[in-house]
């Protein structure tokens, strides 16, 4: 026999007899730039309410680690797009569960490492040219403009040597036509 429901319709794990939701999708948090610059680290846990469907409604920090840098609203952004198997009586029946998570953000210790792609190297400049120096190699999934383009793509610093003196300006648009070196 089902017990009988909360009077806020609301159940709650340990207090009544239910099986819990199960997580289905999980999105991690990410850094805001700004929480990166001032290094916070900790946790942020929330709570919110399992819905019949599988969603999750009316999400509350309840332990805030950075309301200024905005880790907390990165923490409630992922949260809102968990799914679950909802948490079900002991019929089978859907139900409303309240559940709390603790989401938590750790930077990395070690810089990242220095590296120039293939083809490239950390010879000196000859006079006459630019040069960028490569602080990281990060992967940024981009949605594709043409079937065509790969799905993820490797931001690069590159080096730059101009065939004669050029003024550029802040806002100068330039092409450029990257080949490997041979």
């Amino acid at each position: 026999m089902a017990s009988a429901p909360p009077a806020d319709g609301v159940y709650q794990i340990g207090r009544d007899r239910i099986a819990p939701p199960r997580l289905l999708k999980e999105v991690r948090p990410g850094y805001t730039p700004e929480a990166m610059r001032n290094r916070v680290q900790g946790r942020v846990r929330l709570q919110g309410v399992v819905e019949r469907d599988g969603t999750i409604s009316g999400i509350t920090v309840i332990e805030s680690l950075d309301a200024q840098f905005g880790l907390d609203q990165s923490a409630i952004n992922a949260l809102k797009q968990w799914t679950f198997q909802p948490g079900t009586t002991v019929d089978g029946t859907p139900v409303r569960v309240l559940i709390t998570v603790d989401l938590t953000f750790v930077l990395r210790e070690e810089a990242p490492a220095r590296a120039w792609p293939d083809g490239f190297s950390d010879a000196p400049s000859t006079p006459g040219t630019i040069e960028e120096v490569a602080d990281s190699v990060t992967l940024r999934a981009l949605k594709p403009q043409d079937p065509g383009r790969p799905t993820d793509t490797r931001i690069l610093a590159v080096k730059v040597a101009l065939q004669e003196p050029t003024p550029l300006r802040l806002g100068t648009t330039v092409e450029l036509r990257i080949t490997p070196a041979r």
